[in-house]
């Protein structure tokens, strides 16, 4: 894809009934997987997993890496600067991520003067694209798509459950 697109990395994080943790945005209200921007130098696996631990408070001892897409998934919201450079979107590397802690390990509070999220919950496949942006839902339902084997759900349908975080 032609363009200035801002590499980022995407966790998704899957718990025991391979649900997904979707985080709602203290800025848009928005849901979404946790996700941010590939420092220079850093590796797109060191960055989900760094973001993964600066959004939720989830310690990479409490994941384990099931699988990583090999190609950039794009998509756009418009032009945007950041750090002094227009780009005209994200490009993002996707990683599937078991989640082998409790919800007790994730604190979404983990620097209240920089708090992205303030709810979290876990959703199946077939019910996330409704509730994510849709400049990104193209992109999302790619990565599903690639994940689907190990996205199956397991057992009887679990009530959906969401938590909220006070944010100070």
């Amino acid at each position: 894809m032609e363009g200035n697109f801002r590499p980022i990395a995407v966790a998704c994080v899957i718990n025991s009934d391979n649900k997904i943790l979707i985080c709602r945005s203290v800025h848009t209200g928005k849901w979404q997987c946790p996700q941010g921007g590939i420092e220079k130098g850093e590796s797109a696996r060191a960055a989900a997993f760094r973001e993964l631990h600066e959004e939720t408070g989830i310690i990479p001892s409490k994941v384990k890496l099931i699988q990583e897409l090999p190609e950039w998934l794009y998509y756009s919201s418009g032009q945007f600067e950041m750090d002094d450079e227009v780009y005209d979107g994200q490009k993002a590397k996707w990683f599937l991520l078991q989640f082998v802690g409790h919800d007790g390990n994730i604190d979404l509070a983990t620097d209240p003067n920089d708090q992205e999220f303030n709810q979290f919950k876990w959703e199946t496949s077939n019910t996330i694209l409704p509730l994510v942006p849709s400049s990104k839902r193209k992109m999302y339902r790619t990565a599903l798509a690639k994940f689907k084997s190990h996205l199956t759900p397991k057992g009887l349908s679990v009530t959906n459950s969401t938590r909220q975080v006070n944010s100070l």
